[in-house]
């Protein structure tokens, strides 16, 4: 199964869920929007403290 290979490959977490047509709820989708902000954010945090190490 898919989820087996991505943890073997070293995914740290998976998102899923079962999509129906009944709902439009997905709350595995707005999971994973907010790890990827969590992530994102931290990367620009980091950018921004490299360049201003550089100008200094």
């Amino acid at each position: 199964m898919i989820s087996e290979q991505l943890k073997n490959a070293g995914a740290e977490e998976i998102f899923q869920e079962k999509f129906t047509g009944t709902t439009n709820s997905r709350p595995a989708f707005i999971n994973l929007l907010v790890v990827f902000q969590r992530v994102l954010l931290r990367s620009l945090k980091i950018k921004r403290a490299l360049s201003e190490l550089r100008i200094s």
